[in-house]
């Protein structure tokens, strides 16, 4: 019931900042942190994030990885920015084309684990 609340929540405020005025062509920000699983060192998995900044980069995509200064230290933090949301999510259905980054996702999914995405956008 939580995790359907929560989809219907955030569907809920896309769709409101996509219809809204003063919203739309503002500055659209996306993050995913994740974990690093337990038994993956931390060099390892974030030499394999930094793989996914090179992949993208070879694509025509900015990607950047950023560590924590606090809080809980085997996590991992993608983020990427656009003029608005559809063209952040254009970068990412584009990436899910190439062969490079489709393998290096894969390889992804057992280094890390409750990855967290975040939407932020910059007001006008």
């Amino acid at each position: 019931m939580k995790i359907m609340r929560r989809k219907i929540s955030i569907l809920l405020t896309l769709v409101c900042l996509l219809t809204s005025t003063n919203f739309v062509s503002a500055e659209a920000y996306w993050s995913r942190t994740a974990e690093v699983r337990d038994g993956t060192p931390l060099p390892v998995a974030v030499e394999h994030a930094l793989g996914f900044v090179k992949i993208c980069a070879e694509n025509g995509v900015e990607l950047a990885v950023t560590l924590p200064i606090s809080g809980n230290p085997n996590r991992i933090r993608w983020t990427s920015s656009g003029a608005d949301i559809a063209s952040v999510q254009a970068d990412f259905r584009k990436m899910q084309q190439v062969p490079a980054f489709q393998e290096h996702w894969m390889k992804g999914l057992e280094m890390y684990e409750n990855p967290t995405d975040d939407w932020w956008i910059s007001p006008q």
